[in-house]
C-alpha cells in the first residue's frame, strides 16, 4: 500500500517537473492537463468517501471521509433527541462489491450545538445551523486498503489561501456526485442570507471556523441533500464537512453551503484517536 502511494506522489512530481522544463505556452497547456487528469482521478474515484447509515432508517444516509484504517470524520449525527445513532459504515462505494463495518464509537466535538431554521409551512426538523460541526466514527476492526479505498489527509493549511474547492454528495442514497470549482465567499454573504430564517435570539453567524460556499449550480429541493457533503481541495486534501444542513427547503436550497473547516480541528482529532488507540494497545 506504502510503495502504490509512493509511485504516485513521485509520478506526480515528476509530471510536474517535466512540464516546468520548457515554459512554452504549449507544455503549459499539457502540464494544465497533467494537473487537472491527475486531480479528476483523485476527486472522483471517491475512494476516501464513506456511507454512514442505521437499518433501522434505510432512507438516512451520511457521508464521512476515511481518514486511517479505524477512523472516519464527518458531521454525521440522526435527528437531535433521537436515541438512534449510526451504527455502520459502507466503503469502496464505487466498487460492486462494497465492504460493510460496524461503528464501535462515535464522538461529536464536546461544544457541538444546533438551531433550526424557522420556514413558515415547512418541517424544518433536519435543517439546522451548527457550532463546532465535526464529529469522528471509529470501526470495530480496521477496513481494508486497496485501490478502491484508502484515506484522505486532512488540508493542514491554518490560513486558508484556497479560492476554490469542490464538494462531493450522495443523491437519493446511490449515486455519488462531484460540483467542481464552488468559490469561497465572505462570511456576510452567508450570514445575511441565513439570518432572516432563526428564532428570534437565535440566531447564529459563521465563525473562524467556518466558511461560506456559494455554489454556481443550484441543487434543487427535489435533489434533496441529505447526505453531509464533503469539501475537497484541489489538492485532493479534506478541507471541510458539512456544517450547516439546509438543502431540503426550497427557500434555502443549498446556495449557499457552510462548512466546518478541519484544520481548526486537527489537534481534536488526534487526541481523540490517540487516546483510543493507545488504549487499544495496552489490551
Amino acid at each position: 500500500m506504502q510503495n502504490w502511494f509512493s509511485s504516485t506522489t513521485f509520478l506526480c512530481t515528476y509530471l510536474i517537473f517535466l512540464g516546468r522544463i520548457n515554459l512554452s505556452v504549449e507544455n503549459e497547456t499539457q502540464l494544465e492537463r497533467i494537473k487537472n487528469m491527475l486531480r479528476s482521478k483523485c476527486i472522483l474515484d471517491y475512494s476516501y468517501v464513506a456511507a454512514l447509515f442505521n437499518p433501522l432508517l434505510p432512507n438516512v444516509t451520511c457521508l464521512g471521509a476515511i481518514i486511517s484504517e479505524r477512523w472516519i470524520v464527518d458531521n454525521c449525527q440522526i435527528e437531535k433527541g433521537s436515541n438512534l445513532t449510526y451504527t455502520a459504515v459502507k466503503v469502496g462505494l464505487m466498487n460492486p462489491t462494497a465492504a460493510y463495518y460496524n461503528i464501535s464509537k462515535s464522538i461529536c466535538h464536546k461544544d457541538y450545538a444546533r438551531e433550526c431554521f424557522v420556514i413558515e409551512g415547512y418541517d424544518t426538523r433536519h435543517m439546522y445551523a451548527a457550532r463546532h460541526a465535526i464529529c469522528l466514527h471509529r470501526t470495530s476492526t480496521s477496513i481494508k486498503m486497496d485501490y478502491t479505498v484508502h484515506p484522505i489527509g486532512l488540508y493542514a493549511k491554518q490560513n486558508y489561501t484556497l479560492n476554490y474547492v469542490d464538494a462531493v454528495y450522495i443523491f437519493g442514497n446511490k449515486f455519488l456526485y462531484t460540483v467542481q470549482d464552488l468559490p469561497l465567499v465572505e462570511h456576510n454573504y452567508c450570514n445575511q442570507i441565513f439570518f432572516p430564517h432563526f428564532r428570534d435570539g437565535k440566531e447564529m453567524v459563521l465563525t473562524e471556523d467556518q466558511v461560506c460556499i456559494k455554489s454556481h449550480k443550484r441543487i434543487t429541493a427535489t435533489e434533496c441533500c441529505q447526505s453531509q457533503p464533503l469539501l475537497v481541495s484541489n489538492e485532493c486534501k479534506l478541507v471541510g464537512v458539512m456544517g450547516w444542513s439546509t438543502a431540503c427547503s426550497q427557500t434555502l436550497g443549498v446556495h449557499p453551503w457552510v462548512f466546518t473547516l478541519v484544520t481548526y480541528y486537527r489537534d481534536w482529532i488526534d487526541t481523540i484517536r490517540s487516546s483510543l488507540d493507545n488504549d487499544d494497545n495496552k489490551v
